[in-house]
């Protein structure tokens, strides 16, 4: 009997351990969409990364109220691996404040299920005209902003009384459109500033009120900041099999937001040839040409040196040549 509880006690001390490393794997566990109006689908993506070293399999995700869906899109994860659990959450389907628990389960490397939950309160009597303030492609270093109409019936003294965001590099502002005895009108502004980096950044807006059934709100923010320096496109070349003393020619587009010029093309001369225009332009083709002088494979880089900055752009070169 001793030896059964041991084992018990032992077995339930790997459970236990198991439990707290799949956990881990979640880089959150809850999300409020807060103030919704009826028929929005409301979406967010849990990211799920394997931080063990042991291959993971997800046998399912189950949820508390038909009103919320979840799918998995990769269930099979290698160590360093990631996925995403989708979660949809219909808001016809409720009334109120709700709160929805998705159940997800691993059978690999241990059997454990760790939850997630979404939440919302449906306000009929609150509607947006975005769910979010989307200031699409922005030139680097340059000014943006976005707009969202808030309505609210009902509530003839409705107010915005503080808005704000996450980042010092937005400023969000709330001004009356117009006020009736029917309905509150509010337009919303969101305005980045210069000076974010290259690449796409998320952060949220919040806003306070003096209802009793809204007193806050939030509106997620999204940009993606173009690079001011010209890029190359393919990022990376592979030509096809090349026999020995023939020529393949592949095109590179190298483009900038304003005119700039190709001084210099470097890479293997023996085997690569480059053709370029040297007039300022805010679009280079770049001509390059594989000659293989013996069979073998080829690993190499061209190097597209430009006026408007110092380090060149770099391209990986592959081929193989028989």
């Amino acid at each position: 009997m001793r030896n059964f509880v041991y084992c018990t006690l032992l077995l339930c001390g790997l459970t236990l351990q198991a439990h707290a490393e799949a956990e881990k794997f979640f880089s959150e566990r809850s999300k409020d969409f807060g103030a919704v109006t009826f028929g929005q689908f409301m979406v967010h993506k849990f990211t799920i990364t394997n931080t063990s070293n042991q291959n993971v399999q997800i046998e399912s995700a189950r949820v508390s109220c038909g009103c919320v869906s979840a799918t998995i899109a990769k269930r099979f994860l290698r160590p360093g691996e990631s996925t995403e659990l989708t979660t949809t959450m219909d808001t016809s389907r409720f009334i109120g404040y709700k709160q929805v628990t998705v159940y997800v389960s691993f059978s690999a490397p241990y059997r454990e299920e760790v939850s997630v939950v979404v939440s919302a309160t449906r306000n009929d009597r609150f509607s947006k005209s975005a769910e979010e303030f989307s200031l699409g492609k922005v030139p680097y270093g340059k000014e943006a902003s976005s707009t969202v109409m808030v309505t609210v019936r009902g509530e003839p003294n409705f107010q915005i009384t503080r808005a704000g965001s996450e980042t010092d590099y937005v400023n969000t502002t709330a001004k009356l459109v117009r006020r009736d005895t029917s309905e509150v009108v509010y337009e919303l502004v969101s305005t980045m500033k210069p000076g974010l980096d290259a690449g796409i950044w998320t952060t949220t807006t919040y806003f306070v009120t003096n209802s009793t059934t809204t007193p806050t709100f939030r509106l997620p923010l999204r940009v993606e900041i173009l690079s001011g320096a010209p890029t190359a496109t393919p990022s990376e070349i592979s030509f096809d099999v090349t026999k020995v003393g023939e020529e393949k020619t592949l095109r590179i587009l190298v483009k900038g937001e304003k005119p700039f010029k190709i001084t210099e093309v470097r890479g293997q001369a023996d085997v690569l040839k480059s053709e370029y225009s040297k007039e300022p332009k805010t679009t280079h083709v770049v001509n390059l040409t594989y000659r293989p002088q013996k069979a073998g494979v080829l690993n190499s880089r061209v190097e597209v040196q430009v006026d408007s900055q110092a380090a060149p752009i770099i391209i990986p070169v592959h081929g193989q040549a028989e």
